[in-house]
């Protein structure tokens, strides 16, 4: 599902939601979501695997895994910005603040786990750094 932020980018993203079996009466109210964030030169979709596990995984409750294309990358990729221009921090960072505002938005509120791998992981704790800031801070629950 194609996200638009209001930076002007659309964001891929993949959403992965727990089986009915999955879900407890705790669960169900539950709306929080994993934001799965990919390493330089990957894909979102190497997420694929880690989110179904995460999915079953009793002590996340039930809540939706997301992962996303960061910019530069996969279907999040264009012409007119070099590949170094899109790998910087401060290019990044915009773009994952309104990704964790849209994504809290469709679930609610409730929150946003975030993790990541390799360059993920740097604007996952950079981004839940940046959102508990502002001013309403975003729902960031942790990194």
């Amino acid at each position: 599902e194609l996200m638009m932020l209001p930076t002007g980018l659309a964001v891929p993203t993949y959403w992965w939601h727990p089986p009915q079996e999955h879900l407890t009466p705790v669960s169900e109210l539950s709306s929080a979501a994993v934001l799965c964030l990919h390493g330089a030169g990957d894909v979102a979709l190497c997420w694929a695997q880690v989110a179904r596990k995460l999915l079953r995984d009793q002590r996340l409750g039930g809540n939706a895994i997301v992962s996303a294309d960061l910019r530069g990358h996969g279907r999040a990729c264009f012409g007119h910005e070099s590949l170094d221009e899109s790998l910087r921090l401060e290019r990044l960072l915009p773009d994952m603040l309104a990704l964790v505002k849209c994504i809290s938005d469709r679930v609610e509120g409730e929150g946003l786990i975030l993790c990541g791998h390799s360059l993920g992981g740097a604007v996952a704790a950079r981004a839940a750094q940046e959102a508990l800031k502002m001013k309403p801070p975003l729902p960031v629950r942790a990194v």
